[in-house]
């Protein structure tokens, strides 16, 4: 059952149409108090006007709701309104209707076929609204993401940028009847009780963004650590050292800039971010036209930065991360201890456990037993050299990799 919506005066005025055809909700925002700090485009603060008629503002109100019972944090909460609201105007018109391409139907058009949960299920609002939740809270760094680009993340559109025009719509919705709308219950089907308190406090960080020095993880969820760092036995007679750690995906999966720095190089095999007093990031076998940052350009954790290749040498679609602690003063980078074969490097999943946050966690990432196939144990020639390096020669021979299975709604 819908949420019943409480308007107040002081914010709205209706003005219903004595003609026929649908009513008309004419929602005037007056200009609004201090808004919380946001590393995304700024709301809109002075007079604006967004029309609605009542079914729209109703499933509004519902998404709204959602969006309150989910994110305790205020403004983690009313930006997650504000990229929803935008999606389901795009989609449907921000109505829960009952066809669309394919088997896509309601205020997402989600698709039953793509796993997003059963016709009747996601014809109802509450629980459309929280699997889009939930799979927004999955985005690294999705808070200061412009709207169109959050949104993008989870629908796997073929028309990326559609959202963008929805955002001052969105943005005013939100500021209008946030405080007038209660949080409603959420479906136990959904599958998520939402963002703990703590969770969404360290995902936007100080001022409502990702904190200096505070990480995420490289992948949306799905991905699969197939090869881990250190001495390998490939099974040729060489055991040449790893210097990261391998996560399958499917090839042009999102890849996110670990950790806010100075992009320091973008060749054809390996791109490095450069942290102040972390140390360095690379990230392997990412083709250079799936680059989306240039050397010297400045990213924010969570921000995309390129895409999973199978840029050779490579046996498949998959992400290499390394971790080069050089010029580290944090005291948590200087504790880790690199192998002595590494040349530096450090483990990364060590790295990010230092920082808090598991690398390949069970409920999100893969981990086959192949993983865990090192030999620890140095072979001279064998040690594995950077892109552009000169190193020996490596022998490299295939490796089962898992692809990254995707939940989208087309």
């Amino acid at each position: 059952m819908k949420q019943p919506l409480r308007v107040a005066g002081a914010l709205l005025a209706l003005v219903v149409l004595a003609v026929v055809g649908p009513i008309a909700l004419v929602i005037i925002l007056l200009a609004s108090g201090a808004q919380a700090a946001s590393c995304a485009p700024p709301r809109p603060v002075d007079t604006a006007v967004a029309q609605l008629d009542v079914e729209q503002t109703q499933n509004a109100g519902i998404l709204i709701g959602a969006a309150k019972a989910l994110f305790p944090d205020e403004a983690t909460g009313q930006r997650a309104a504000i990229v929803a609201i935008a999606t389901a105007l795009q989609e449907s018109g921000l109505r829960n209707i009952e066809y669309g391409d394919r088997d896509s139907v309601g205020l997402f058009q989600q698709r039953p076929s793509m796993g997003w949960g059963t016709l009747e299920q996601i014809m109802d609002p509450p629980y459309a609204a929280g699997r889009f939740y939930k799979a927004l809270a999955e985005v690294p760094g999705w808070q200061q993401l412009p709207v169109t680009v959050a949104a993008q993340r989870v629908q796997k559109s073929g028309f990326p940028d559609a959202y963008a025009k929805w955002e001052s719509t969105a943005s005013g919705t939100v500021d209008a009847l946030w405080s007038q709308q209660d949080p409603i219950s959420i479906p136990s089907g959904v599958g998520w009780a939402g963002m703990a308190g703590s969770e969404a406090e360290d995902a936007i960080g100080t001022g409502g963004c990702i904190a200096s020095g505070e990480l995420v993880r490289p992948l949306p969820a799905g991905y699969s650590l197939t090869d881990g760092y250190g001495w390998r036995n490939l099974g040729m007679g060489t055991n040449p050292f790893h210097r990261g750690v391998d996560l399958a995906a499917e090839c042009g999966t999102p890849v996110y800039a670990m950790m806010s720095g100075r992009v320091l190089s973008t060749g054809p095999l390996t791109m490095l971010i450069e942290t102040p007093g972390v140390g360095q990031i690379g990230y392997l076998h990412t083709a250079p036209t799936d680059h989306l940052v240039r050397i010297g350009d400045e990213v924010a954790a969570g921000q995309q930065i390129s895409a999973v290749g199978n840029q050779p040498p490579s046996t498949g679609c998959h992400l290499d991360v390394r971790v080069n602690p050089a010029g580290a003063t944090d005291p948590r980078v200087l504790a880790l201890v690199p192998d002595p074969g590494a040349d530096g490097w450090v483990n990364p999943e060590e790295f990010t456990r230092a920082f808090g946050v598991d690398l390949c966690p069970a409920e999100n990432c893969g981990r086959p037993e192949e993983a865990s196939r090192l030999v620890r144990r140095p072979v001279d020639q064998c040690s594995e050299p950077m892109s552009g390096s000169e190193g020996a020669q490596l022998t490299w021979t295939q490796r089962p990799l898992r692809s990254r299975a995707r939940s989208t709604p087309g």
